[in-house]
C-alpha cells in the first residue's frame, strides 16, 4: 500500500520527529534539565500558532484557556523549592545555545503535531507509524556515527541486562506503542488539544 504520497508524508513526519529528539538531546548538553523541561513545554504555544497559520484553524476559547493553565503549571512544576522566582531568574539570566536548541525542539514537536493532523486522515495509520519510526531511526543511526565515536563492538560489550531491558522498554512502549496510539487517534482531537494533552507528561514524570 506504500505509494509516493504516503512515503513523502511519512518521511516528513519522521524527519520532524528526529529533529525534535536530536535538538532536545543536544540542547541538554548545554543547559539545565529544569530549563529544558520548561522550554520544551513551550510547544503548547507554538502548536496553536502553527495550526492557525498552516491549517487556518483557530484554537477555541477553551483551548486558549487551557494553554495558559498549562504554562502556569509548567512554571510551578519547573520552579525550585516553594518559589518560581528561581526558574524565572534562571531563564532570564543567560540564554545559551542549549536553550536555543531546546526552543527549536519545541518548534519541531509542534510542527510534527500539526503535520500529523494534516495527513493522518489521508493514509492508513500503520503505514505512517512504520515510515516515521524508520526515518527517525535511520537519521538517528547516521547522526550517532557522524558525531560520536561509536562501534558495534562498544555496544555489544557494554550491553548489560539493565541496558538491554531499557532498550526494549524505550523501543516497544515509549516509541512503537505511543506512536501507534498518537497516529491512530490524532483524528479525534485538534493539534492544540493534542499539545495540551501531551503537556501532562511532566505530571506523570
Amino acid at each position: 500500500k506504500l505509494n509516493k504520497e504516503v512515503i513523502i508524508s511519512g518521511f516528513i513526519l519522521g524527519f520532524l520527529l528526529f529533529l525534535g529528539f536530536a535538538s532536545q538531546t543536544m540542547g541538554l548538553k548545554y543547559t539545565t534539565a529544569t530549563k529544558s523541561g520548561f522550554i520544551t513545554g513551550l510547544f503548547v504555544i507554538f502548536t496553536p500558532i502553527l495550526q492557525t497559520i498552516i491549517e487556518q484553524r483557530k484554537p477555541t476559547r477553551g483551548n486558549i484557556i487551557g494553554i495558559f493553565l498549562v504554562l502556569a503549571g509548567l512554571i510551578l512544576l519547573s520552579g525550585k523549592g516553594d518559589s518560581v522566582t528561581s526558574l524565572l531568574t534562571e531563564l532570564g539570566s543567560s540564554f545559551n545555545k542549549g536553550d536555543f536548541l531546546t526552543l527549536l525542539c519545541a518548534f519541531f514537536f509542534a510542527m510534527y503535531i500539526v503535520y500529523l493532523d494534516m495527513v493522518c486522515r489521508k493514509y492508513e495509520y500503520m503505514l505512517l507509524v512504520f515510515l516515521q519510526i524508520a526515518v527517525t531511526a535511520i537519521f538517528g543511526y547516521f547522526t550517532a556515527f557522524l558525531f560520536t565515536n561509536i562501534s558495534f563492538e562498544t555496544i555489544t560489550f557494554n550491553l548489560t541486562e539493565n541496558l538491554f531491558y531499557s532498550f526494549i522498554y524505550t523501543a516497544i512502549l515509549a516509541t512503537i506503542v505511543t506512536t501507534i496510539i498518537h497516529t491512530k487517534y490524532q483524528i479525534y482531537v485538534s493539534p492544540t488539544e493534542a499539545s495540551i494533552i501531551f503537556s501532562l507528561e511532566p505530571i506523570f514524570a
